[in-house]
């Protein structure tokens, strides 16, 4: 049976331990608002909320109906109660709460349902691009809606013929007398867009734009296109295919026909790629964070299903004719897979909680010198995020999935979906930003850049927490001393080809991600320590990862060093 429960000390300790949060939002003053009590009164209350939904994840598709009015449901009393304005600004009738708080609350979303959290992070990504659109109109038509939960929306970027290659999009969208657009062509949506749960439906459509049906369709434009008419008839929008799951509702691909549909312009694409860049930080970072979740309930079900299970040793009946059972935790391959778990959670929650806190700041810190400290550190952070997060979560949940086999479906759909969207939101940046010919990602910041952007980001760190037990903060900074070497000697060693850095992105990522770790354990643990809660579990987590770090950390640099001689290998491999 499908089991959770949401971790309200761990939140507790990550804000108000670790990360200092009520010092920090001093600095906020949207946020002054929120004290320490009543975002903990707040989590306590979504826990239940949290709990509610996991009782929407049948194990078949015979009671999909049955799960789709218990969502239906808990949609309304999720709407009713606040919970979608709980990150929006007070201006905008939102409740003001920072983002710390909200990555919490998504957290338990994504443990107890993923496609629910799914569809109130589509919304989320939506109400970002409406909001920078200049048509007042479309402010005011859809805004407000979005904000409150009133209506959800979803992202149609992708096409079935076209991929992730946005000079493949066929869709058109001929200007109306009236300034409104009809749109029509076919798009795949990562939700199922079938449910009747709200009164409307937002769909954001990427689209050629034409300016009337004879000319040639040319400029990529963004759309808002509502399921429903403001007359209240049904626009031109229609699934024309589903793709269901057997996790329950609202996790299906959908491929939706748009046949004349109405819509209104949010913005050529050359104009949001402003909202896209920021936005791929933000949305991979929403992606950690469900991929906590996720881990977070594959940890929870793995433990509580080897809690009561027993083994019996290999080979005992040689030494005892009668072999005794043992507890199957004593196992150290369960050990070991539940422990790479915890070693992934702690620091991505922890990851996530201060990267959301540093986006708070650099938005609305009082001070401008917080704003731009704060920018600059997410600047350095932001490759971790966005490539480094998922890519381990993948690995370290794919491990313990066998001790977990009651969820196992459910938990590696949820990976691919997480790892197919976050795929997606870069390839779509990327190829967004070729089409319009700007500069791409890899060819704005190399990944030695990164490496010394992150080496001097954890240097001023180090400096800040003088308090770190002495051995890790020794063992962290040879490590960045190492990084920073490494970074030099390929420099001046190799010509920065675009083949070259194609080869070293994934190293360098994950040795960045490595070292970043290490930083943050010893964060937690020096937390645990002063604070005397979790003192006897987390110090011993962080010596375990210093401990796996050191011998991983010595093959990576080796790869990295090499790196010209294993491009001149792959050059003379012929794979035909």
């Amino acid at each position: 049976m499908f089991h959770y429960q949401a971790p309200l000390d761990e939140f507790d300790f990550v804000a108000h331990k670790v990360l200092r949060l009520p010092k920090l939002l001093s600095h906020l003053p949207e946020h002054r608002h929120v004290s320490p009590g009543l975002i903990r009164a707040t989590l306590e209350v979504a826990a239940e909320l949290a709990q509610e939904l996991l009782n929407l994840s049948p194990p078949t598709l015979h009671e999909r109906s049955a799960v789709e009015e218990g969502l239906a449901n808990t949609y309304r009393v999720f709407h009713e109660n606040g919970w979608p304005r709980l990150s929006r600004e007070r201006a905008e009738g939102g409740l003001g709460f920072p983002r710390a708080a909200c990555t919490f609350f998504n957290e338990m979303l994504a443990s107890s349902n993923l496609a629910f959290s799914s569809l109130a992070k589509s919304r989320e990504e939506i109400i970002e691009c409406i909001q920078r659109s200049d048509d007042e109109r479309v402010r005011t038509t859809y805004r407000t809606r979005l904000t409150n939960g009133e209506w959800l929306g979803t992202l149609c970027l992708r096409e079935p013929q076209a991929g992730c290659n946005l000079e493949r999009v066929s869709s058109t969208a001929t200007l109306q007398m009236d300034g409104t657009y009809l749109l029509s062509g076919t798009k795949v949506a990562m939700v199922d867009c079938t449910q009747d749960m709200v009164e409307n439906t937002v769909h954001l459509v990427l689209a050629r734009e034409q300016e009337c049906a004879d000319t040639k369709p040319a400029t990529l434009c963004l759309f808002a296109v509502p399921k429903y008419l403001e007359s209240g008839e049904l626009n031109g929008v229609s699934v024309s295919s589903l793709s269901p799951r057997t996790t329950g509702a609202s996790d299906s691909t959908c491929t939706l026909q748009f046949q004349r549909a109405k819509g209104h312009l949010v913005g050529d694409l050359q104009r949001c790629i402003a909202v896209i860049r920021p936005k791929l930080c933000r949305t991979q970072l929403a992606l950690g964070i469900q991929a906590v979740g996720l881990a977070e309930t594959t940890y929870q079900n793995a433990l509580r299903l080897t809690q009561d299970c027993y083994r019996v040793p290999e080979l005992s009946w040689m030494v005892h004719p009668e072999p005794v059972a043992r507890p199957a935790l004593n196992s150290i391959d369960i050990k070991v897979s539940l422990a790479q778990l915890r070693l992934f959670i702690e620091p991505t929650r922890l990851l996530c909680t201060w990267v959301s806190t540093l986006l708070d700041l650099a938005e609305g810190a009082s001070d401008l010198q917080n704003r731009g400290q704060a920018s600059q550190l997410l600047e350095q952070l932001a490759p971790i995020v966005e490539s480094y997060v998922l890519e381990e979560s993948t690995k370290r949940i794919a491990a313990a999935l066998p001790l977990a086999s009651s969820i196992s479906a459910e938990i590696r759909w949820g990976m691919e979906r997480l790892v197919t969207e976050s795929a997606l939101s870069k390839i779509i940046y990327e190829s967004s930003t070729r089409s319009q010919g700007l500069h791409s990602t890899a060819e704005r910041s190399s990944p030695l850049t990164e490496m010394n952007g992150l080496a001097l980001a954890l240097r001023s760190q180090l400096q800040q927490h003088p308090a770190f037990e002495e051995q890790m903060a020794s063992t962290l900074n040879r490590w960045v001393d190492e990084m920073e070497h490494l970074a030099s000697h390929i420099q001046l060693t190799y010509e920065l080809t675009r083949d070259l850095r194609s080869l070293i992105t994934a190293d360098s990522q994950q040795l960045m991600g490595t070292i970043l770790f290490g930083y943050l354990w010893a964060w937690i643990a020096t937390a645990a320590i002063t604070s005397g809660e979790f003192s006897d579990s987390k110090p011993a987590l962080a010596r375990l990862y210093f401990s796996e770090a050191e011998c991983l950390i010595p093959i990576l640099v080796d790869r990295l060093r090499r790196c010209g001689a294993r491009l001149s290998q792959l050059s003379q491999v012929k794979v035909c």
